[in-house]
């Protein structure tokens, strides 16, 4: 075989090669169209769900005093004092998400209360997890004698290190 033969022989190869490329690449394109909007829609989603949370969250705080306590009398969805503070609490907490809440649960959003005051009267008796990084059934599993306690409170404050 002479050399002319060989080149031609290579830059066949090449070319077949870059085909297959081309080819390779149109698939890649096709296959992360609807990844993108996937993830468009996925963010999306995460955006109305901090909105929602935000909203809940302006509704369920009342004040205290008398104003606060006719309040409360008027919308069951509203939060007493000691709730208020359990709600900044975990509102403070990095381990706490209010649209990973909702997202991840959404019966939350139909029932009015904010993902917060959600998890402290319903979410935690469920073993609804309050965001990704703590998981209530398994805290709950490691702390027997945690009893009606708010699992991730009881976590914040540090009563499980005793």
């Amino acid at each position: 075989m002479t050399p002319h033969d060989e080149i031609a022989k290579l830059r066949e190869s090449l070319r077949l090669t870059q085909a297959e490329l081309a080819q390779a690449r149109s698939r890649l394109e096709s296959l992360m169209e609807p990844r993108a909007a996937a993830d468009e829609a996925a963010a999306n989603a995460h955006r109305l769900a901090e909105a929602t949370a935000t909203g809940l969250a302006a509704i369920s705080s009342s004040g205290s005093g008398l104003r606060g306590w006719v309040k409360r009398r008027l919308f069951r969805y509203l939060p007493n004092d000691e709730e208020t503070r359990d709600m900044r609490t975990l509102a403070a907490s990095p381990l706490f998400d209010a649209a990973w809440y909702l997202l991840s649960n959404p019966t939350v959003a139909a029932s009015g209360l904010s993902p917060e005051l959600h998890y402290l009267r319903l979410g935690a008796a469920k073993n609804y997890d309050p965001g990704p990084h703590f998981r209530t059934r398994a805290y709950r599993d490691s702390h027997p004698d945690i009893g009606d306690d708010n699992p991730l409170l009881r976590h914040l404050r540090g009563a499980d290190t005793a």
